[in-house]
């Protein structure tokens, strides 16, 4: 009779242990997909200061790709990400605009041209100084079990070059 009690207890903290390492794996993979759904909309904005930082510009293709890939942020992010992944798109907008403006010689030679390539330029400086600001901003939604965004990305370049 011992020996029965004995198994049951034993059979009762296995499945006790199996439970609780099934609650951590479900909690992992839950973190996981919200780390890759986070990254996607993160990667989107890269994307959008690299077109820009390149191309000096942006085209209205490049302007609804982004908002289209960012308009579920607010599902993911608090507001500060939601807000600063507006103020971007504003800014990408404006950009076009004034884009359209200086390439289509809407404006004359003047002051009115000048001032709006100033704006253009001031602009896409704003996009080039904003690599860092984005990191600080996004880095706290991207802890993963000890591993933040700038330990994914050196792991990534890492196992990258080694590829090479």
């Amino acid at each position: 009779m011992e020996n029965i009690q004995t198994v049951e207890i034993l059979i009762a903290v296995i499945v006790a242990y199996i439970a609780i390492q099934n609650y951590r794996l479900s909690k992992n993979q839950l973190k996981l997909q919200l780390f890759e759904k986070r990254y996607t909309l993160y990667a989107s904005l890269k994307n959008l200061f690299k077109h820009i930082n390149i191309e000096a510009a942006i085209d209205s293709v490049a302007y609804r790709v982004f908002k289209i890939e960012t308009n579920e942020a607010h599902w993911f992010f608090d507001s500060d990400v939601v807000d600063y992944l507006e103020e971007a798109g504003d800014k990408a907008w404006k950009l076009y605009k004034l884009s359209q403006k200086l390439h289509n010689h809407e404006l004359s030679t003047g002051e009115e041209r000048t001032k709006a390539a100033f704006e253009a330029e001031e602009t896409c400086k704003w996009f080039y100084d904003q690599y860092e600001s984005a990191d600080k901003i996004f880095t706290p939604y991207f802890e993963f079990t000890g591993m933040t965004l700038g330990k994914i990305k050196k792991r990534f370049l890492s196992s990258w070059i080694d590829k090479k």
